[in-house]
């Protein structure tokens, strides 16, 4: 894991002292070595996470045998040892022992078409000095980061979106589209970035940018891979996960595990166990509601596990916000990001290297959303249904506890008269489009966000949820706080359900095995904790609703008040307090979108 940063330019290169600054912005993400490679045209800079080859053979930029390709590369290459051995075999030559060397000799070989060959988690940019050429790549579920920004002079990229902000060529003003899609999902989709101009590099997407301009191609698509509706074993599955799993376990440090007590981390857990010692790390909440703690130590103690662990008050979540809102360079309302960064940081003090379930759900049916969807599709056939639902949630209270039956029921009454690739958005909005009004902002859909829907949809409501997780949530929310979370604290999570094995394994599956994660279940049916594959489902929830009406009072309003500087208007801002302190209606999700975006300002000035 590492930080990368460099420019392009026709008409002479910024000097020197913008890409130290652009490098020392990206220090958390590689604190162990950094490099600079400079010519007439191009500069690289890299921070490096050491993680394989943890000697001076594996500083970057890397370069091939006669030194015309420089590359910047920032992930892991889970398959490279076979990529190695293959282009040895056709007479390449090696300086290190790292993942990171592959790939200006793979592009020596296959040019373009070399991501083809890759499997893992990445984001590199290659140098080409005789062709005057930059290559540049993301991985196939977008689980590594890379923001770049053109003119006609030139192109500028880094790891992330703050290192960006120290070039010249750039100006900060938000986007307008982005600033409404973040209102609406909290956080930024697609291509978008919060700052004009700024793009983020697609998962599953390539580059190539010359003279005659950028050139975009999409090497990867999760809507093309063939479903076959087949029923699978779910040994074989297990097989495919357990290699996965093997795969991630290699590095030259040691490697630990997050542990939930959910049925994703828990199966990884089990895998890992299997095969190598491992310590597991986890989080609480002091509101049992909340807290499933219990459930890891209860995993930890039937794999034999040493488990460390840290129950969070409101406090600890109070102290750690301006650190998580510096590291989260774009708006991200996610309130789980904080217990989040908190295990990362926690996991940072004892290992470099931690797996996690992130995919699971969203590769196996594990949100609600796709029961829901269920739901909707019957309802439209059954006459003044949706009436009398309407007049049953006006008779359930307002509750502070983990997704009461009220909160469910009004979210789900939001959306069910919309497309099912619509009404997912709408069920899990952090402000609904017509509320934007209130706020002074277009009630109008972004149109970057409704291509990204209408590309979600299918006939049938099941593909369509599955697709909405996969090309939206799980790109954009849950791999951002992932990498994000984990960099702050200079440390890497690999996540072996994204293989690209599993991935293509999940796609062949019959509807009934991919929800509810039935055959994750079944895996871990035959395992020493089956238990816990009868456990319903229960997300990463932070307690914000009490929060803001208690311990968090105070400095919500301080935000919400900052907010009104940053040009929403008050008129929204007093609404959703009084709703939410009078508990007439739960807005937490609203207020904490608004803070977010408070907090980032505040962040970049």
């Amino acid at each position: 894991m590492c930080g990368i940063t460099g420019t392009v330019s026709w008409n002479g290169l910024p000097e020197s002292s913008i890409v130290d600054e652009m490098m020392l912005v990206l220090n958390h993400r590689g604190p162990d070595d950094s490099g600079v490679y400079r010519d007439s045209n191009a500069v690289l800079g890299h921070k490096r996470l050491s993680i394989i080859d943890l000697s001076p053979a594996g500083r970057q930029p890397m370069s091939n045998e006669d030194e015309t390709l420089w590359s910047v590369f920032n992930g892991e290459i889970y398959n490279f040892m076979e990529i190695r051995n293959n282009l040895e075999g056709r007479g390449h030559k090696f300086k290190s022992k790292t993942d990171s060397e592959v790939l200006v000799h793979l592009y020596e070989e296959y040019k373009e078409k070399m991501v083809e060959h890759l499997s893992g988690m990445f984001a590199f940019a290659i140098w080409d000095k005789v062709n005057q050429k930059l290559f540049f790549a993301r991985d196939r579920m977008g689980k590594k980061p890379f923001y770049y920004f053109t003119t006609n002079d030139g192109i500028v990229f880094a790891s992330e979106l703050k290192a960006l902000l120290r070039h010249p060529w750039i100006h900060a003003q938000i986007n307008p589209s982005a600033l409404r899609s973040f209102l609406i999902l909290g956080y930024i989709p697609g291509e978008l970035s919060i700052i004009s101009g700024i793009k983020k590099l697609p998962s599953g997407c390539a580059a190539t940018f010359q003279r005659s301009g950028l050139k975009l191609n999409s090497y990867y698509r999760v809507e093309d891979e063939h479903e076959d509706g087949s029923c699978r074993d779910a040994k074989e599955l297990e097989n495919i996960l357990a290699q996965a799993v093997k795969r991630r376990l290699v590095a030259d440090v040691e490697v630990g595990v997050f542990l939930s007590g959910g049925i994703d981390s828990s199966l990884i857990a089990w895998l890992a166990s299997r095969q190598s010692p491992i310590r597991a790390f986890s989080i609480g909440f002091s509101e049992k509601e909340f807290d499933e703690s219990s459930y890891a130590r209860t995993v930890a103690k039937k794999l034999g596990l040493t488990i460390i662990h840290r129950t969070l008050q409101p406090a600890d979540m109070l102290n750690a916000i301006p650190n998580v809102f510096q590291v989260f360079d774009e708006p991200f309302a996610d309130a789980s990001a904080i217990p989040t960064y908190i295990l990362c940081k926690l996991t940072s003090e004892h290992v470099k290297v931690a797996l996690c379930g992130d995919g699971g759900d969203e590769l196996f049916g594990g949100y609600p959303t796709l029961k829901a969807q269920f739901w909707a599709e019957k309802l439209q056939t059954v006459p003044c249904a949706f009436q009398t639902l309407k007049m049953l949630s006006m008779f359930l209270p307002e509750s502070e506890k983990y997704y009461p039956a009220g909160y469910i029921l009004k979210r789900f009454l939001t959306g069910v008269k919309f497309p099912s690739h619509l009404r997912q958005q709408l069920w899990t909005a952090y402000i609904q489009p017509e509320e934007l009004s209130d706020l002074g902002i277009s009630t109008e859909w972004p149109n970057e966000l409704l291509n990204i829907l209408e590309s979600c949809k299918s006939e049938h409501f099941q593909r369509t949820s599955h697709l909405l997780d996969q090309k939206l949530y799980l790109p954009d929310d849950i791999l951002v706080k992932s990498d994000r979370a984990s960099m702050g604290n200079s440390m890497e999570v690999r996540a072996p359900f994204l293989d690209k094995d599993v991935v293509t394994f999940s796609a062949g599956l019959k509807y009934s095995q991919r929800s509810n994660k039935r055959i994750l279940r079944d895996i871990l049916s035959h395992s020493p904790i089956a238990e816990i594959g009868r456990r319903k489902k229960r997300g990463f929830a932070v307690p914000m609703a009490r929060w803001l009406r208690g311990e968090l009072k105070d400095w919500a309003l301080e935000h919400l008040e900052s907010v009104i500087d940053y040009g929403i208007e008050r008129k929204g801002v007093n609404k959703f307090w009084e709703e939410h302190q009078s508990r007439r209606r739960d807005r937490w999700r609203e207020l904490y979108a608004l803070i977010a975006f408070s907090l980032w300002q505040k962040s970049i000035h």
